[in-house]
């Protein structure tokens, strides 16, 4: 007689999940989707409609774990050999903004781009989304904000320490390889982390050295 052994499935948590398309996405790759969080309530009731074993909840609800229902929090960005907060970078996925040399009206274009960068303007973005502004000191320039979501803060703290991703040669493919190495062993469990990173490092540095 035969045992079938079931291999436990990963347990995922969807942020910004809008109505499910990366919880979607979690399930066909082996996971269950135990919570997701998302901002606005439409794409909050679309979500749960569509995905109704999973607990789904706005930004209101993730501050109270999730209905009660996911004890969650917030930690630093890990590192190997445990560097201390202060000197831990992770990337910023900045966005730019640009006024080229034939606009017309390029006083119109630099107030309006100070208006929308302005300390003020950055405070109208956190309070109606939660999305963190690139801008120094974010505890210290918006200390009710944090003051009345304090498990935000760990991420303001973050943001102040922000680099920008290597621009490199065939960067492309570098990602590709550690996304591949990743999925691989730190995923699916097909491969240990350190012989997988290893592999990937000796093929990224083959990659951006051509």
């Amino acid at each position: 007689m035969g045992t079938t052994i079931r291999k436990r499935r990963l347990i995922g948590v969807d942020l910004f999940a809008g109505a499910g398309g990366m919880s979607l996405g979690f399930e066909h790759a082996g996971f269950d989707v135990a919570a997701a969080i998302g901002y606005d309530p439409i794409h909050c009731a679309t979500h749960e409609f569509n995905f109704p074993v999973c607990a789904s909840t706005g930004r209101a609800g993730a501050e109270r774990g999730v209905g009660g229902r996911v004890n969650c929090g917030v930690v630093p960005v890990p590192t190997q050999d445990g560097m201390d907060l202060g000197s831990i970078a992770t990337f910023s996925d900045e966005k730019s903004s640009a006024m080229y040399s034939s606009c017309k009206n390029r006083g119109t274009a630099w107030d309006f781009l100070k208006f929308s960068t302005s300390k003020e303007s950055d405070s109208k973005l956190l309070d109606l989304t939660g999305q963190m502004p690139m801008r120094a000191d974010l505890p210290g320039n918006y200390a009710s904000y944090f003051s009345a979501h304090p498990d935000y803060k760990l991420f303001a703290d973050q943001a102040g320490r922000t680099v920008e991703v290597p621009n490199v040669p065939n960067s492309v493919e570098m990602w590709q390889d550690f996304r591949a190495a990743y999925s691989k062993s730190v995923i699916f469990g097909n491969q240990s982390v350190d012989a997988a990173f290893k592999a990937a490092a000796d093929q990224i540095k083959t990659v951006v050295s051509q």
